[in-house]
């Protein structure tokens, strides 16, 4: 992270961060978030809890896949990277690799399994370099590195109050009240 809060960059253009305290929700959101980059993992992590978010970490797609297999909650968010390298990889001719997947591999996976839980894609190659390895993004919420940690937080926001407000209208709908609307964040963009 530079100084203003990026992810990613080393040369920073913008200006200093402004932080909207989220109201807390009844059940603090459950996030696995996802990276082959530890120091972006702790980073984001520790973000996103100080944002009220609960935080699941994985440094690459197997332990992501077997932390979702195993937590017995809820699970809100999935971020993850769409490039992942195994965890154990030798570039030496005849060295061993552990079996990996990409992103969107492990977001089919765990969606198998959570098919309500919500997905946000991140990466800092290019369109063209993701295709090159048969990566397509389609049509899921993206953050293209570099990113400032409060447009994670706001997508992140934005991703969970489209599954919220979705839920409220069909209670609405169901003659249930829809409940107290929640205070949008306002991110600035750099």
């Amino acid at each position: 992270m530079n100084a203003s809060g990026q992810i990613g960059a080393s040369n920073p253009t913008s200006s200093a961060n402004q932080r909207t305290v989220f109201a807390p929700a009844e059940e603090s959101p459950t996030v696995l978030f996802v990276d082959d980059d530890q120091s972006i993992v702790r980073m984001c992590g520790h973000f996103l809890e100080e944002e009220g978010f609960h935080v699941i970490r994985a440094g690459d797609s197997l332990q992501a896949l077997r932390l979702s297999r195993q937590y017995p909650g809820m699970i809100h968010l999935l971020i993850t990277d769409l490039v992942l390298a195994p965890a154990k990889l030798q570039l030496r001719t005849g060295g061993v690799q552990s079996a990996t997947m990409n992103g969107i591999q492990l977001m089919r996976q765990i969606l198998a399994v959570r098919p309500r839980m919500k997905v946000i894609l991140m990466s800092g190659h290019s369109d063209e370099h993701l295709e090159s390895l048969h990566i397509v993004k389609g049509g899921w919420p993206f953050l293209r590195k570099p990113f400032g940690l409060m447009t994670l937080v706001g997508m992140a926001r934005e991703v969970l109050e489209v599954r919220e407000e979705t839920g409220s209208l069909m209670r609405a709908e169901n003659g249930a009240a829809a409940g107290p609307e929640r205070p949008r964040t306002v991110v600035p963009s750099k």
